[in-house]
């Protein structure tokens, strides 16, 4: 039923970010690309001008402290030296627990 609201778009995520209409605001934002912590920063910078105040934003996959799980190496850092509030949630499903870096700006 939501064909109708949402569009799908298969492309790289930040040239799609840099193509949308300076128009645009948007007042959630889920990062959840490949397990790349620079990619993930690259996407959050790209997409800060098209967010509202306050904007939700929702970042999959975040493992502090692992090895192999680096969604959230940068952008976990930068939230913390810009002393921007944040929580980690657990998302769990039958075979998996992974953490939801949460937070508003």
């Amino acid at each position: 039923g939501l064909r109708d609201v949402v569009q799908l778009i298969e492309a790289d995520s930040v040239d799609t970010i840099n193509a949308l209409p300076t128009s645009t605001a948007l007042d959630v934002v889920l990062l959840d690309s490949d397990n790349n912590a620079d990619l993930i920063m690259r996407e959050f910078t790209a997409v800060r001008p098209f967010t509202n105040s306050p904007a939700l934003f929702l970042v999959d996959d975040v493992e502090p402290g692992s090895t192999g799980v680096v969604k959230g190496h940068i952008i976990l850092p930068w939230l913390e030296a810009n002393k921007i509030p944040h929580r980690l949630e657990r998302r769990t499903g039958d075979m998996y627990s992974t953490g939801v870096l949460v937070f508003e700006l």
